[in-house]
């Protein structure tokens, strides 16, 4: 195998549609109540926070449902838009405009939340309240931890949806799935 050709087995293998997903977490009622919010979503409701420790699968399940709903997805990590006018600028033309290569529209994704840290992210939690109240689009955020006192306001304008830490035998069951395709 050459070495351009080769693809990470965790690439490889990730799911690829809601229902694999489904098929992983098991009875886990998360997928089901963020699938649901995003079906039924209409401008002026609440955004969605997607909230868990990490590698549970909430930007997994974001891109996927994306995906296969079909949605534009747009996606910023927050830490990389830390100011007000960034913010603005990034997300505020997403979430207030149409998408031309969907069927659905755009789907806006907020991840890593909890990243915004510091003196310059002052205006920015703000600015994101602002703009889920305004958006003509879903909005999703994705947290490793959304209790932080700096993140109230946007628990306030969003449902919290909790991703708990997968089960041992379902990853068990999922890696002999991998082993019996290989």
């Amino acid at each position: 195998m050459s070495l351009s050709s080769y693809v990470p087995w965790a690439e490889k293998h990730k799911p690829r549609s809601i229902a694999e997903i489904k098929e992983i977490v098991g009875d886990a009622d998360y997928v089901d109540k963020f699938i649901s919010w995003l079906k039924g979503w209409r401008p002026g409701e609440k955004a969605a926070l997607l909230y868990g420790p990490p590698g549970v699968g909430k930007t997994l399940l974001v891109e996927v449902a994306a995906k296969e709903l079909g949605y534009e997805l747009f996606q910023l990590n927050a830490s990389d838009a830390r100011t007000e006018s960034m913010l603005r600028r990034l997300v505020g033309q997403s979430s207030k405009s149409v998408s031309l290569y969907s069927s659905k529209g755009k789907l806006v994704f907020l991840d890593e939340i909890d990243g915004l840290y510091g003196a310059e992210e002052t205006g920015a939690v703000k600015t994101i309240v602002e703009l889920i109240k305004e958006s003509r689009v879903p909005i999703v955020m994705a947290a490793n931890d959304p209790w932080d006192p700096k993140l109230r306001a946007l628990r306030e304008v969003a449902i919290m949806i909790e991703f708990k830490r997968l089960k041992v035998y379902s990853i068990i069951k999922h890696l002999k799935k991998i082993c019996l395709r290989e």
